[in-house]
């Protein structure tokens, strides 16, 4: 058996893997030296073959690539002038023709759209996965873990030089956690993998002009494209390593190496989430500025069905915006973190349970709590890597205060709002821990937002100018409405009256209503009832499916039920419950805070007293708002800024307004 040399180009994943293995004829000989520059042109045979072969590829943009410039498929790598050869050209004409092959389906008259290419790219990579699954696990495991750079997904492939006879072979293998980004790998093997062709052919590949060569440079999107070169650069760089070309810059650390000079360095290290807008990239200046060494993370933590979206990824934009960003700030070290199972599994679970109960989930503090500074840093830590901090954009201020304990003088995180009321986020960072927050920079926290838009311009950032996301991180372009039907579907029920029990409508489901809501519950009430409003939702009964309604909502006959709940799974930042929380006889007293019900501006007045073993309490306002059971109410200071805690809002709340409407009603309503 012969002695195999395997080096891997890779980076950790979450999902579900897909993964190739091809073994690639090469040449046996080390290389005399890279020369660059010069380009051999040529028009691609495989342009033509869609005639031969009665089929086409349809562009959905307008571009035919039968018409593309001539391709510049091969650079000189020799320094001896040699015309290109056949084989790699003949690897290039069989791929593509078997993307293109006409389908058994009469009624698109032999014309390839391309969701119908781009499904089968992505069935070629299940099929590799598929075929290859025991090669996997080889002796070599998992060796020189890095990502390939420039890809949307996260990928990582492997070059092994087998020697045989006077030649080489090279086994190409490669996985990614996005399924369109696992067929490309396929492809990419498929091609060097082809009769005859050698390392020197591949060598001499020009990286960037495969994806025309084979007709889907129109089809895929431009970080698509750059991800296919990009994975080419590498195998090339693996495969001059292999080879003893001292003139390679082979087996780059990229942004990985980087991470561990970090550790080297005397500045403190910071992780920071960069999420392409200005907020964090104001941050992530700042911090270069204060003298940290920064890594920037860019957590891929969409939902967006791939299969739904093959042709266009909504996030690239904001990739290759991070990847700007860190390029105008001296070349920052940017890693993509692949969180979605984790997103899955502990934000999403948790909004669908929510809302099939009938509750108001807040997705955002979730994300924070248990993705963003919680699956994130246990990422870091497991991958081995070693930072100080970790930082973010958000819009809130941190205040270390020492504590007095058994064990010495520790260290406190206080929390507090942000001096810009609207931009404020405190109240999405109410559920961190002491723990997460010791680690945790806000670099912004103490500007307004028109301050970091001056400081985005002074530092002249690439995206000075972009506007300001909107909507739920992990949602994309899809509605929220449209994200719940598609995993609760529709459970019809009655619209009812809650001053009357009268039914006046029909819903689809609980979950695309919540209390205080009026903008559209016009929609499923009936016409005659619509002129009587204004209409308000102030109340779900799971139990029966019913959401109650009424268009007295702002008069008297809503105020106890409008201030008045109770709060469940209260915590408190510092770990410990205010001091006057208690009487000297250990009673529980009522303590007075201002409040906030939802994220905004808004803060209200009110008390809370806890009760039995201080994780429940009553909350009674001072002023009436709209209550949603699963809603968190934040308690801050009333003589500072400081978050010192928050707790949820109970079901129990909806119980005690059953009760009294049923008594006031006088029937089962």
């Amino acid at each position: 058996m012969p002695r195999c040399l395997p080096i891997w180009i890779a980076c950790s994943f979450v999902l579900g893997s897909y993964t190739v293995h091809h073994r690639v004829a090469a040449w046996s000989l080390a290389p005399p030296g890279l020369v660059g520059g010069r380009c051999h042109y040529r028009r691609h045979p495989s342009q033509s073959h869609h005639a031969l072969h009665g089929t086409s590829v349809r562009s959905t943009d307008g571009d035919d690539d039968e018409h593309e410039d001539p391709i510049p498929l091969f650079v000189e790598y020799t320094r001896t002038q040699s015309t290109p050869n056949e084989p790699l050209l003949r690897s290039i004409d069989r791929v593509k023709n078997s993307l293109v092959a006409a389908s058994n389906d009469t009624s698109t008259g032999g014309t390839i759209n391309n969701d119908t290419l781009l499904r089968r790219i992505v069935q070629k990579g299940i099929n590799y996965q598929q075929s290859n699954t025991e090669n996997d696990q080889d002796e070599y495991g998992l060796l020189e873990l890095q990502r390939v750079p420039g890809c949307i997904a996260t990928v990582l492939v492997r070059a092994t030089l087998i020697p045989a006879q006077n030649d080489f072979f090279v086994t190409i293998s490669g996985k990614s956690d996005a399924l369109l980004s696992g067929g490309l790998i396929a492809i990419v093997a498929d091609v060097l993998s082809g009769a005859d062709v050698t390392a020197q052919e591949i060598l001499r590949l020009d990286a960037d002009s495969l994806t025309s060569a084979l007709g889907l440079k129109s089809v895929l999107s431009t970080g698509r494209n750059d991800g296919v070169a990009s994975m080419i650069r590498v195998i090339q760089d693996q495969t001059r390593s292999l080879l003893g070309d001292s003139s390679t810059n082979a087996i780059q650390s990229s942004t990985r190496g980087a991470v561990w000079n970090g550790k080297s360095s005397d500045k403190p290290t910071v992780a920071m989430l960069l999420s392409g807008g200005v907020d964090s990239s104001v941050a992530l200046h700042l911090l270069l500025r204060q003298g940290y060494n920064v890594t920037a993370f860019y957590l891929r933590i969409w939902l967006e069905d791939e299969l739904a979206h093959l042709g266009e990824c909504p996030w690239e934009d904001d990739l290759h915006v991070c990847q700007e960003v860190c390029d105008h700030a001296g070349n920052v070290p940017l890693e993509t973190v692949s969180l979605g199972k984790e997103y899955r599994d502990s934000v999403v679970q948790y909004t669908i349970e929510e809302a099939q109960q009938g509750r108001t989930p807040n997705p955002d503090i979730m994300c924070n709590s248990r993705v963003k500074f919680g699956c994130f840093l246990e990422y870091i830590d497991q991958s081995g890597m070693s930072f100080d901090h970790v930082a973010s954009g958000h819009y809130a201020r941190l205040e270390d205060e020492p504590r007095e304990s058994s064990f010495g003088t520790a260290r406190t995180k206080r929390l507090f709002r942000a001096p810009d009321p609207v931009k404020d986020q405190s109240y999405f960072l109410c559920a961190l821990t002491q723990k997460q927050l010791s680690k945790v920079l806000f670099p912004i926290g103490q500007y307004q937002k028109r301050e970091v838009r001056q400081l985005a311009s002074e530092f002249n950032l690439p995206n000075r100018n972009r506007p300001d996301s909107q909507g739920l991180c992990f949602l994309g372009k899809v509605k929220f409405d449209e994200f719940l039907s598609s995993y609760l579907g529709s459970r019809p029920g009655d619209v009812v009256d809650a001053m009357n029990g009268e039914v006046i409508g029909k819903h689809n489901g609980l979950w695309y209503h919540t209390v205080g809501q009026r903008k559209g519950i016009g929609k499923v009430m009936f016409p005659l009832a619509t002129a009587h409003g204004p209409w308000y939702v102030v109340a779900k009964d799971q139990s029966k499916d019913v959401v109650y309604v009424s268009n007295r909502y702002d008069e008297e006959d809503f105020a106890k039920a409008r201030s008045e709940f109770e709060v469940e799974d209260v915590r408190w930042i510092s770990n410990h419950h205010p001091m006057h929380a208690k009487s000297s006889d250990g009673q529980w007293e009522v303590m007075r805070f201002d409040m906030k019900i939802r994220h905004g501006p808004k803060i209200v007045q009110g008390s809370l007293q806890m009760k039995d073993d201080g994780s429940t309490g009553n909350v009674k306002l001072d002023q009436k708002d709209s209550l949603a059971p699963g809603q968190y109410v934040v308690f801050y200071s009333r003589t500072s800024d400081e978050v010192l805690g928050a707790g949820v809002i109970s079901e129990k709340h909806w119980a005690s307004f059953l009760k009294e409407y049923k008594r006031t009603v006088g029937s089962e309503i």
